[in-house]
């Protein structure tokens, strides 16, 4: 089977086109998850990437009954989760495809703080709250210029009505709380790697994932590790499609 894991403000909505296509022509099972405060998952302050890969191999135990485990492709956020569970769980996991993300820790995620701290910015309650996503979109331009980032984050956006309040679908505040670890990766003993074949695909237009900074992590961590670029920004499987369902 095939489990795909989505970024920071995503749901598995995101690789459905993909995960179709990939079940018809490979005949596999594939599935899509919601992290924890992402989609129709349950909301916990609490977001350590220990926590989530918990979550991750506790559905994959319940979901998916293979002996030799699963595909496990996870971009950006879904990608630091993806690779914890296989560190943690390399039972579950034979094969290992992390998309633009690498495990290491990273300076600063000042795009993605801003996002969240315009969502939380957005009045959903009391005198003059926005219903419909046509508003939050005109109250979101200014703070969100990029069209399709603004877009993306809008897919999160549930509508209000005269007897309910809108609504983000994730939960804007405990992400935006944890913004500082979700920059971070975990440390792991000299000993622990991942013992099975893990992909790294990357847009060579993203700053995430430079080959010689994100070296040395990989072969202690993925020894068996290989690396793919792309003509693509960080949005490798939006991008470029085809070239991606054919990598994985």
């Amino acid at each position: 089977p095939v489990v795909f894991l989505h970024g920071l403000f995503g749901n598995r909505a995101n690789f459905r086109t993909i995960s179709r296509q990939l079940a018809e022509e490979t005949q596999r099972d594939v599935y899509g998850l919601d992290l924890r405060n992402h989609g129709d998952s349950p909301w916990d302050n609490h977001m350590s990437f220990e926590a989530m890969a918990d979550d991750v191999a506790e559905t994959l135990h319940r979901l998916v009954q293979s002996p030799g485990g699963v595909i496990l492709v996870g971009h950006s956020l879904g990608g630091k989760t993806a690779m914890v569970t296989a560190l943690q769980n390399p039972e579950l996991v034979r094969r290992l495809v992390v998309v633009d993300i690498a495990p290491i820790r990273y300076a600063a995620m000042r795009q993605s703080r801003s996002v969240a701290q315009a969502m939380q910015g957005v009045p959903l309650s009391g005198p003059g709250a926005l219903r419909t996503r046509q508003e939050v979109d005109e109250h979101l331009r200014p703070l969100i210029p990029e069209d399709g980032i603004r877009q993306f984050v809008l897919t999160n956006f549930v509508s209000g009505s005269r007897h309910r309040e809108a609504t983000w679908r994730c939960n804007v505040k405990a992400l935006t709380a944890e913004m500082p670890s979700l920059a971070t990766f975990p440390t792991f003993e000299a000993t622990a790697d991942f013992p099975h074949p893990a992909h790294f695909l990357y847009g060579r237009r993203s700053d995430y994932v430079v080959e010689r900074d994100v070296k040395p992590a990989l072969q202690r961590l993925f020894p068996q590790h290989t690396l793919q670029g792309f003509d693509t920004g960080h949005w490798v499987h939006a991008e470029q499609p085809g070239p991606f369902r054919e990598a994985i």
